[in-house]
């Protein structure tokens, strides 16, 4: 069970990854924190000292907490704290950094999975393809998805790829946004991974390559097209509430 200062250091943590609080910004005291929260001073305290751990903060004597560059000297511990910063807190510049990355890094587990497959790698692609096909729920089709992907990285035989994998699919499935754009689109993704496929057991690494780059795009540009939607709706909503405050019945 986690304890209560885990979960305030684990609050923190998303806001710092999301860049609630700037690098080099203070965090706000520990009073204001432990009201914010709705926890004791002692919980606040001991979550500070584990992110000052994790070299996130910088704890004075007599000062606020500062925020360190967490980005100099991160790894994949890092970048998996920052994707699965919560979705109402993640800015949308870190989620269209990681949506480009996606484009290059899955071009090179395309084209290496083509010049490296083996027969018993096609069956599994083949047999997880079949699978995703066939999947008749949300939650099944996002399953076989992870399957097919993964099929595809051990087909790369790449130990890197892998260890990138687990983290980035980790991480952005643990997106509801991110989940939701996949579905919303999963006949495209679906018709898309199939040509894959056939790309890769034919042994076509730029073909592979090909395949993979536009899918990528499309989902990015797919994503680009989720943010604006959302940016309307978050002005719209500003709009209406600075109207609410300005009327003269809500000044009564």
């Amino acid at each position: 069970m986690k304890t209560v200062s885990a979960a305030v250091s684990q609050k923190l943590e998303r806001r710092i990854y999301a860049g609630v609080y700037p690098v080099g910004a203070q965090l706000p005291s520990e009073r204001a924190l432990a009201v914010e929260l709705g926890v004791n001073r002692n919980a606040v305290r001991e979550a500070l000292r584990v992110l000052e751990q994790q070299g996130l903060v910088q704890i004075r004597r007599g000062a606020r907490p500062i925020v360190l560059d967490f980005r100099g000297g991160g790894g994949l511990e890092t970048l998996t704290g920052v994707l699965r910063a919560s979705p109402t807190e993640v800015t949308d510049a870190i989620f269209e950094d990681a949506l480009d990355f996606r484009i290059t890094y899955g071009m090179g587990i395309a084209e290496l999975a083509a010049a490296r497959i083996d027969q018993e790698g096609a069956l599994k692609l083949q047999l997880a393809l079949v699978v995703l096909r066939r999947a008749d729920s949300s939650e099944a089709w996002i399953a076989a998805e992870r399957v097919l992907l993964d099929g595809l990285v051990a087909a790369s035989k790449n130990r890197i790829f892998l260890l990138l994998q687990n983290t980035l699919a980790n991480a952005f499935k643990a997106s509801p946004a991110f989940v939701a754009l996949l579905l919303a689109h999963r006949r495209a993704i679906t018709v898309a991974y199939g040509e894959l496929v056939k790309r890769v057991v034919d042994g076509d690494p730029v073909a592979a390559g090909n395949v993979m780059r536009d899918l990528m795009e499309n989902e990015r540009r797919w994503a680009e097209s989720a943010v604006r939607v959302t940016r309307a709706a978050r002005s719209t909503k500003a709009k209406k509430a600075r109207r609410v405050r300005r009327s003269p019945s809500s000044a009564r």
